[in-house]
C-alpha cells in the first residue's frame, strides 16, 4: 500500500481537476458572475459604494461560490462513478482534498482579479490580493466539501447548508460596524472579508494584511483536518468496502 506523499500524484491530480473543472463550465460560471459584479458597480450608482461594496463580492465569490461549486464537483463524481474509481488508485486522501482545494483556489482568484482590476481600473494592489483571494477560495472549498460529505443528495445538502450561511454572515454585522471587528474573529468569513476591505482602503495596514492571511492559513489548516477526517469516515472507507 503506498502511503507516501507523492508532489507527481499531487501535480497530476491538480491538473485533472483543472481539466474537469473547466469541462463542468466552472471557469465561464466564475467569469460571468464577475463580470455581472462590474457592470452592477460601473453601470449604475453603485459606482458610489464600489469601495464597501467590493469586498463583500470579492468573498460572495470566491468564498460563497466555491463552497457550492466544491460540494457539487463531488457530486458529479459520485454520479459518473469516478470517485469510486479512487479507491484503486495510490491517490491520497490528503492528495485528493488539496489538489481540489488548489484547482478552486486558482479558477476562483483569476476571477476576483478580474473583478478588482475591472473595478478599479488600476491594478496597483492586484498582486497584495492574490493570497488572501486564493486562501479563501480553498478554505471555503474545504468547507464545503466537508459539509457535502455527509449528504447523499445534493438538494438536501443545499438544504442544510442555508443555516451555515447564518453563522457565515455574522462578520457584516461587523463590517458594516454594527458590533467591535474582533467580535466574530471566530467566523472563517471574518478575515476574508476583513482582508479585502483592508485592500481597497487609501493606505492598507501591512500589519492587519499580515494578521489576516495568518488567520486565512489558520482556518485553511482546521478545514484540511476536518476535510480529510470526513473523508476518511464517509468516502475512503466505503469505497474500499464496494
Amino acid at each position: 500500500m503506498i502511503t507516501a506523499y507523492s508532489p507527481r500524484r499531487l501535480a497530476n491530480a491538480l491538473q485533472l481537476d483543472l481539466l474537469t473543472q473547466i469541462r463542468y463550465y466552472f471557469l465561464p460560471i466564475y467569469m460571468i458572475l464577475a463580470l455581472a459584479y462590474v457592470a452592477a458597480i460601473r453601470l449604475t450608482p453603485l459606482s458610489d459604494y464600489a469601495t464597501l461594496l467590493l469586498p463583500l463580492l470579492l468573498f460572495s465569490e470566491p468564498g460563497l461560490l466555491g463552497f457550492y461549486l466544491a460540494a457539487g464537483q463531488l457530486y458529479f463524481e459520485r454520479n459518473e462513478k469516478s470517485l469510486t474509481a479512487l479507491a484503486v488508485t495510490p491517490l491520497r486522501g490528503e492528495e485528493y482534498l488539496m489538489a481540489r482545494a488548489a484547482s478552486n483556489g486558482i479558477i476562483a482568484t483569476l476571477a476576483g482579479i478580474v473583478l478588482f482590476i475591472l473595478v478599479f481600473l488600476v491594478p496597483v494592489k492586484t498582486l497584495l490580493l492574490i493570497p488572501p483571494l486564493f486562501l479563501t477560495a480553498t478554505l471555503f472549498a474545504l468547507l464545503g466539501l466537508s459539509f457535502s460529505m455527509h449528504f447523499d443528495d445534493f438538494m438536501a445538502f443545499v438544504f442544510a447548508s442555508a443555516l451555515v450561511q447564518i453563522p457565515l454572515a455574522l462578520p457584516y454585522l461587523a463590517y458594516f460596524g454594527l458590533v467591535p471587528v474582533w467580535v466574530f474573529a471566530w467566523v472563517p468569513s471574518h478575515p476574508a472579508i476583513f482582508s479585502f476591505s483592508n485592500l481597497v482602503s487609501e493606505q492598507p495596514s501591512m500589519l492587519l494584511y499580515v494578521l489576516y492571511l495568518a488567520e486565512l492559513a489558520v482556518f485553511n489548516w482546521l478545514a484540511f483536518w476536518w476535510s480529510r477526517r470526513v473523508y476518511k469516515r464517509r468516502i475512503r472507507d466505503r469505497m474500499e468496502a464496494m
